[in-house]
């Protein structure tokens, strides 16, 4: 007998590839979509908790896509995890991105 408190959680991991964005000629804009659509289609419906983890190739570089990254995942969960990158956060600053993503954490990667 399943108890109804249980709550299913899915984890997500996909590498990307930094360099994608700034290829410039709208190639961008249709590697975000792609990397929307992955996530999207991985997302099982009976899940009550999903966490994204982006895995770049290297640190990102460039708080722009380390932004950009957060706020995709933001479409599909309140729990966002910050990408391995070169850029140091403040808590007054993760603070301010959580706050105008709505997104209630920021958890750090692992990977």
């Amino acid at each position: 007998m399943e108890d109804d408190d249980t709550q299913k959680i899915q984890i997500i991991k996909t590498q990307i590839n930094e360099e994608k964005f700034y290829a410039g000629k709208g190639e961008e804009r249709i590697y975000y979509n792609h990397l929307r659509q992955k996530i999207s289609s991985s997302i099982k419906k009976d899940a009550d908790i999903i966490l994204i983890n982006l895995i770049p190739k290297k640190p990102i570089r460039e708080r722009w896509v380390v932004e950009l990254l957060l706020d995709l995942q933001g479409e599909f969960t309140k729990t966002v995890i910050l990408p391995l990158t070169e850029i140091t956060f403040s808590n007054k600053e993760l603070e301010e991105i959580q706050s105008f993503l709505k997104i209630n954490n920021i958890l750090q990667s692992a990977i």
